[in-house]
């Protein structure tokens, strides 16, 4: 079992691994709360901040899912098995579901609204119509879906949040078309560049950026900072982070490219 709570789902998922037989965590919401706190006094820059308070969400989201966490497990190492485990809490005593294809679509167009760059918190209180002193003074009460979900609680909305974050790190594969084979070279250089910046911030490459995103900029194929920030998914606070990086990933890729059109040419002339 675990003394203390677990700051970030690497560490969680490291130490179920090592674990003979059971593990058992005992959480609640006040422990986000106290790990917040924790963040906001630390003395650590606003990007390291950043950086584990996405941590902390994709840690509550493995939290709160819903299937088979040995698949999920399992899947963190780059391994997998069929069926179900038949052994975890989810199997052994599956927990009710709703439908919230409505309220996750609610919670996305207000994390777009408010900028993509706030905690759960703060897209909740616009979400419930909440006019707290920061909404106001950001003056997100005039947003469009101010509101807009009042009718579920801030506890649902909490679940809606962490059930994302859960969806959001399993980037099912099956879910997305292939990546044409004129597009492998790019598609794998976007990769690397998000796997070098995660295994450099310590996070799961999905907390840089989802698959969806990637695919985006695999589309786009960006040259400027404005143009990567029109990308889906792209907010200020990651443009700041990442967006540099990205773009010299892009324009290595377009000279390689160049360059090998260039010895074509030559060897046929």
């Amino acid at each position: 079992g675990f003394k203390n709570f677990p700051l970030s789902d690497r560490l969680y998922k490291n130490t179920v691994s090592q674990l003979a037989a059971e593990a058992l965590l005992l959480y609640g919401t006040q422990d986000m709360v106290w790990m917040r706190e924790m963040l906001s006094q630390s003395d650590a820059p606003p990007e390291r901040q950043a950086v584990e308070r996405d941590k902390l969400e994709a840690l509550m989201g493995w939290f709160e899912r819903a299937d088979c966490r040995r698949h999920a497990l399992l899947a963190y190492f780059g391994e997998s098995r069929e069926g179900e485990c038949r052994n975890c809490d989810n199997c052994l005593e599956p927990p009710a579901t709703w439908d919230a294809t409505v309220a996750a679509q609610k919670l996305l167009s207000c994390m777009v609204r408010t900028g993509q760059r706030f905690g759960a918190g703060h897209v909740i209180d616009v979400l419930l119509g909440r006019s707290t002193e920061r909404v106001l003074q950001l003056g997100h009460e005039t947003l469009p879906t101010f509101g807009i979900g009042a009718d579920l609680s801030a506890a649902d909305w909490r679940g809606v949040v962490w059930q994302r974050g859960a969806r959001s790190a399993r980037t099912p594969r099956g879910d997305l078309p292939d990546i044409p084979p004129e597009d492998q070279p790019l598609w794998e250089a976007l990769r690397q560049c998000r796997r070098t910046l995660a295994e450099a911030a310590g996070v799961p490459p999905y907390v840089v950026f989802h698959d969806a995103t990637l695919r985006g900029i695999l589309a786009a194929r960006p040259s400027t900072l404005a143009e990567f920030r029109a990308v889906s998914g792209v907010g200020d606070a990651k443009l700041e982070r990442y967006g540099q990086a990205f773009l010299d990933a892009l324009a290595e890729h377009v000279e390689a490219s160049a360059g090998r059109v260039n010895k074509a040419s030559i060897a046929e002339t």
